[in-house]
């Protein structure tokens, strides 16, 4: 009996395994969706139809109107109402980036789901008007204490009109820019560190302490609400990581939303049903009809004082989050990259904050009008919305480690038929240039692209003649 050279039982070992990893590359080009699908349905039922509605229409993603959505009506609960959980509070404030290539529709999106807030602010920019113009005609001093204006959107800004815009608005303002880059871009141009600073401490409701040049006198921002929308593309998701944003939480305060596939659809002659817009332009004017426990400040030598109704969690909400987070807080423990475990550490207040959302988005579509005082006293979280919020703080867990990949692993930056052929590399054993040419025509990467990508230091390590390993794993993140 022969046996069989061990450099024969290598190449046939090696055969057998090319070929589970051709059958891996057709696999993975018949799935559609390779990530965690957005989940719609842990909406409330009328909110579902408003995204399934609008994402029929214009072929949009439910990811980005989901978070869209999400963020702004947090914003305009604002300092209304916050979550209490053993003694710790958790304001409904969400930092969100919509992540998506150009002309994928991100702007429309946002501004769709922002219109409700314009219209609320254009009328009260109306009613300050006419008050100034009172004031104006009046012959007293009362003309020159005129009062700034209520806002509820901030767009071009710089650090120190935030501190008025918030000084002047206690219940909170919404950032928003189309793209963020540009918000990034501008941190630091008149006082390095301290404007990201202030966003990672604002993030929980901190007090702010703000000392200013002008005046001797510091002013004190109680609970400072300022959440933060906008939109970026993957190709410059890295700006989010520079400097001491990876290390320090700021990337990891972050909710993103990145589909998967991103496919522009043609035009048609549809349009949204516009009892959709009705339903969410109702959701936003009871949302901001919430009373609000507050005091503003009388002149520049006080302060403004603002104090939310805290929302505990029922019974079985508590057992469910309760079960949350014993799951969390294992993962947090047995995981050893730092980035990973402050992310982490971060949804255990996002669940809370998303299920107040849902909880109060499901619970005013119940009135005719904004709910009183009252009716907030009998408020508390339910089970439903605990569940419903971890289902999509899943999906954030997803495409924030998504993030992290990106901008740590420069393969997770290859286009999707380069990142399947990369993925499918044999990462445990040297390859060689004929086996990498193999799987390069399974997954559709033309010999000469993969020639430049096999000689890419940044992705290969040269062992021979012919013959490389991989420097990067690229996790299989199918579930």
């Amino acid at each position: 009996m022969s046996l069989m050279p061990m450099d024969k039982m290598m190449d046939a070992a090696n055969e057998k395994d090319i070929q589970e990893r051709e059958r891996r590359i057709d696999a993975d080009k018949r799935v559609k969706n390779i990530g965690v699908d957005f989940p719609v349905s842990a909406f409330p039922v009328r909110m579902q139809e408003f995204i399934n509605g609008y994402c029929d229409v214009y072929g949009s993603s439910p990811d980005h109107y989901g978070l869209t959505l999400l963020t702004v009506a947090g914003a305009v609960i604002g300092n209304a109402c916050w979550v209490e959980e053993r003694n710790n509070t958790h304001p409904p404030l969400l930092y969100s980036i919509i992540v998506d290539y150009s002309s994928a529709g991100k702007s429309p999106i946002m501004k769709t789901c922002l219109s409700p807030i314009w219209k609320i602010e254009k009328e009260m920019r109306h009613k300050h008007a006419d008050l100034l113009r009172s004031l104006k005609d009046q012959d007293d001093d009362s003309k020159d204490k005129m009062p700034p204006p209520k806002e509820m959107i901030l767009g071009d800004f710089t650090i120190e009109s935030v501190y008025q815009s918030l000084y002047a608005n206690p219940r909170g303002v919404l950032v928003f820019r189309h793209e963020l880059n540009g918000w990034l871009g501008s941190m630091g141009r008149y006082n390095s560190g301290s404007e990201e600073e202030f966003y990672l401490e604002t993030w929980d409701g901190s007090t702010q302490k703000i000392s200013r040049k002008k005046s001797p006198i510091p002013i004190f921002i109680d609970r400072p609400f300022i959440p933060i929308l906008g939109g970026t593309q993957p190709d410059v998701i890295q700006k989010f990581a520079n400097g001491s944003k990876m290390g320090n939480g700021f990337l990891a305060r972050f909710l993103v939303s990145w589909p998967e596939v991103s496919l522009k659809a043609d035009h048609h002659n549809k349009c949204p049903d516009p009892s959709h817009m009705e339903y969410w332009e109702g959701i936003i004017r009871k949302l901001r009809g919430l009373p609000v426990d507050q005091k503003d400040a009388e002149d520049e030598f006080s302060d403004f004082t603002v104090n939310p109704h805290f929302i505990s969690l029922d019974t079985k909400a508590q057992a469910a989050y309760t079960k949350f987070f014993n799951r969390n807080a294992e993962l947090i423990r047995k995981s050893d990259d730092e980035t990973e475990r402050s992310i982490r550490g971060k949804f255990e207040s996002y669940l809370l904050r998303i299920a107040l959302i849902l909880e109060m988005i499901e619970w005013v579509d119940g009135f005719k009008s904004a709910p009183t005082l009252d009716d907030v006293y009998m408020l508390k979280i339910s089970e439903t919305s605990v569940k419903n919020a971890e289902r999509l703080v899943n999906y954030f867990e997803h495409t924030a480690l998504k993030v992290v990949n990106r901008v740590a692993n420069p393969a997770e930056a290859l286009p999707a038929d380069q990142h399947n052929w990369y993925k499918n590399l044999p990462n445990d054993r040297i390859f060689t240039r004929a086996e990498a040419l193999r799987l390069a025509k399974r997954a559709g990467v033309k010999p000469r692209t993969m020639a430049r990508l096999l000689s890419n230091e940044k992705l290969f390590i040269r062992k021979g003649q012919g013959l490389y390993e991989t420097k990067w794993l690229i996790y299989d993140t199918e579930k």
